[in-house]
């Protein structure tokens, strides 16, 4: 998903009924674009509905992040790559799995 800015509107409209359906969301979080539309919670509005991951190789995924202060870590890390980079959202395990 990459929405020039607008990825927090998406994922606030999306609600668990579309989540549920979705098995893998790649997502750019690029803070020069979502900023400018006053989003500053992206990733933790993703993780609402999926866990994240920074990796995704070889249909594997790695470096799974967690919600205590998943918002701040993406920026320091945008902070060193001004373009941004991707994300990877998948449903999440357990009592939170969907479908």
């Amino acid at each position: 998903m990459d929405a020039q800015g607008f990825e927090c509107s998406i994922v606030e409209g999306m609600g668990e009924d579309v989540a549920g359906i979705i098995d893998v969301l790649k997502f750019e979080y690029a803070p020069m674009f979502v900023h400018s539309h006053a989003c500053f919670d992206l990733v933790s509005q993703v993780m609402n509905y999926f866990d994240i991951y920074t990796t995704f190789n070889n249909g594997e995924f790695s470096g799974l992040t967690d919600n205590s202060g998943a918002d701040a870590i993406a920026e320091t890390k945008a902070a060193q790559d001004l373009s941004g980079f991707d994300l990877y959202a998948s449903k999440r395990v357990g009592s939170r799995q969907f479908g």
